[in-house]
């Protein structure tokens, strides 16, 4: 996957998150470049993306794949 796919406040984010917790960040990084699509991302990393969509005052579902696909801007029912 790409990590220019995820939305671009997300992305923002990530970026200004780097200075305090860069391995955070690199892990996340990593884990978005070998993933192949969405639902490889380890639980814990897509836990985090999630947390800055929800962030940006998007509401929650009760699904957690929909969420995640929606930080990638892939959903957006």
């Amino acid at each position: 996957m790409e990590y220019t796919k995820l939305l671009p406040e997300i992305r923002q984010m990530l970026d200004e998150d780097k200075a305090m917790f860069p391995h955070l960040v690199e892990a996340i990084l990593k884990d978005i470049k070998e993933a192949i699509v969405v639902s490889d991302l380890k639980v814990r990393h897509a836990s985090t993306i999630i947390g800055y969509y929800h962030s940006l005052g998007k509401e929650p579902r009760n699904n957690f794949e929909l969420d995640l696909y929606s930080a990638f801007g892939m959903y957006q029912g």
